[in-house]
């Protein structure tokens, strides 16, 4: 294995020992779209999706790693990523929320 191999493997290594550790993504507070007129506020082991400031739906969530995983209890999830930056990104015409 050349060196640089070995020290790409060992970050790698240790970025996912690191989220193993931590259990995921932090995801605390509220999120919003560029406009503010949709946000994600997840409190309490549970996500509340609001638009326009009228509540639409209360979800439950769940980590791992980057991906979080909401749903509403039925057959319906929605997985969401957070990207490099902290932000929310997979949500279906609302684009990227980042913490507001």
């Amino acid at each position: 294995m050349t060196k640089s191999r070995f020290s790409t493997t060992c970050a790698a290594l240790a970025a996912l020992t690191l989220l193993a550790a931590c259990g995921g993504a932090d995801v605390s507070g509220t999120y919003s779209d560029k406009t503010g007129l949709v946000q994600l506020q997840f409190k309490d082991g549970k996500v509340e999706f609001r638009r326009l400031g009228m509540t639409q739906g209360i979800f439950k969530y769940k980590v791992k790693g980057t991906t979080i995983t909401l749903s509403n209890g039925g057959n319906q999830t929605l997985l969401l990523e957070v990207d490099d930056k902290g932000c929310l990104t997979g949500f279906p015409a609302f684009g990227e929320l980042c913490k507001s």
